[in-house]
């Protein structure tokens, strides 16, 4: 089967963005919407806050009463009420007045400043009010945070709990957001068992799932985990015929150039292979394609490497399908704590750990670099981007790093 020639991971990655589009739209309630992406540009359905209320608890004026007021020369107005908050007939405030009054209240009518109670005798009958205002003094008007009809959030905000808030604030219930991509995963390879189940001889926990399945849901997609496939063209024909109606496929293992390196030639005989093989280490042996209208992501099956090669554009995938920006990963620079050795044409990613620092983002590479060492991902949070051909990078030398946390 010919194959296409390898891409650098610039290519790839465009590759893949010109495959995917945004999912669709969903509502959801306000208590489902943490984390979800706003499918549509949101404005303010009406004026926040909704009505002129006092700031403060403390004694509702007109502020020209309180001209010259003092410590020494109070001003002593007459007391004709409470208004506390959620009332609903506000009192209306004349010359030599004033009224009760509790944070959140609407304001009386002919009242146009607040007494903060520390500021006054805290009369019942009669009050003191010693120190002079002016108009508008602990005062919230109505529409003073935004007015009804003004842009408040915009397609691709990831709501978070502050957001929530305000929507709530606006009187929102529900919100249009992106619905979650549907990813399913499939791992392959004769020797894998699931996770906790009892192994024979040469067989080894799937890793791959469960990780996979994680960082999908860590970066907003819905994973449905296939389960394992045996390493046969029948085997991973049947897993992928059975997935249900998924707005991708992500599979693990079978994709390099062994006899039992199924999955690609899967690909290739039921669709479309758009490339195989990127320019980049670890992951050098991914595949994407299209099976029908579903896209394919063949990932590797080592766990370093299938780790790597999410970050670097499955992340991507997911970003288009959720409307996120920027969609490719974005990174900072950091400066490498040690040198890091570099060889062939592949772009290589550095497993590391970043560090802010006062004079900028530290990058410490794990000491030990090999695709075997799982154990690694549980002391990274960062991949430095070592461009192809250049012999190696220096310590202190800056480098462009991928935060693993998005």
């Amino acid at each position: 089967m010919d194959a296409p020639r390898p891409l650098s991971v610039a290519e790839a990655q465009a590759c893949l963005l010109a495959r995917f589009r945004r999912a669709d739209a969903e509502a959801v309630i306000l208590s489902a919407a943490l984390g979800r992406t706003l499918a549509a540009d949101i404005t303010a359905p009406r004026d926040l806050p909704p009505f002129t209320n006092s700031a403060m608890d403390g004694y509702a004026v007109r502020a020209i009463d309180t001209v010259g007021a003092s410590v020494v020369h109070p001003a002593t107005l007459a007391v004709i009420g409470v208004h506390a908050a959620g009332d609903a007939a506000p009192l209306t405030i004349r010359a030599g007045e004033a009224a009760v009054i509790t944070t959140g209240a609407p304001l009386p009518a002919g009242a146009d400043a607040v007494v903060r109670l520390e500021e006054t005798d805290g009369g019942a009958a009669t009050v003191a009010i010693r120190v002079a205002v002016a108009s508008g003094t602990n005062i919230r008007q109505q529409g003073g945070v935004i007015r009804a009809g003004a842009p408040l959030l915009h397609a691709g905000t990831r709501i978070s709990p502050g957001e929530i808030g305000l929507f709530a604030a606006t009187g929102s219930a529900t919100l249009p957001v992106v619905r979650r991509p549907r990813t399913a995963i499939l791992s392959t390879g004769n020797e894998l068992v699931p996770a906790g189940a009892p192994m024979g001889p040469g067989q080894i926990p799937d890793t791959n799932g469960p990780m996979l399945a994680a960082l999908v849901a860590q970066f907003g997609g819905d994973p449905l985990f296939l389960g394992i496939a045996r390493d046969t063209p029948e085997d991973v024909r049947r897993a992928l015929d059975a997935a249900p109606d998924v707005d991708c496929i992500i599979t693990t293992g079978g994709v390099s150039v062994g006899a039992y390196d199924a999955v690609r030639a899967v690909i290739a005989a039921r669709g479309t292979l758009d490339f195989w093989r990127v320019q980049m280490r670890p992951g050098h042996p991914v595949a994407f394609g299209m099976i029908g209208a579903t896209p394919v992501l063949a990932l590797p099956g080592n766990p370093v490497a299938a780790f790597v090669t999410f970050h670097v554009l499955v992340r991507s995938a997911l970003a288009r399908m959720l409307g996120w920006s920027p969609e490719l990963p974005p990174t900072i620079p950091a400066g490498l704590t040690r040198a890091v050795a570099h060889r062939g044409e592949q772009q290589t990613y550095v497993r590391v750990r970043l560090r802010a620092m006062p004079t900028g983002w530290e990058a410490d590479p794990a000491a030990d670099q090999a695709v075997g060492n799982i154990f690694s991902l549980s002391e990274t949070d960062g991949l430095a981007v070592i461009p192809a051909h250049i012999p190696g990078i220096g310590a202190g030398e800056i480098v462009q790093a991928i935060r693993l946390d998005g």
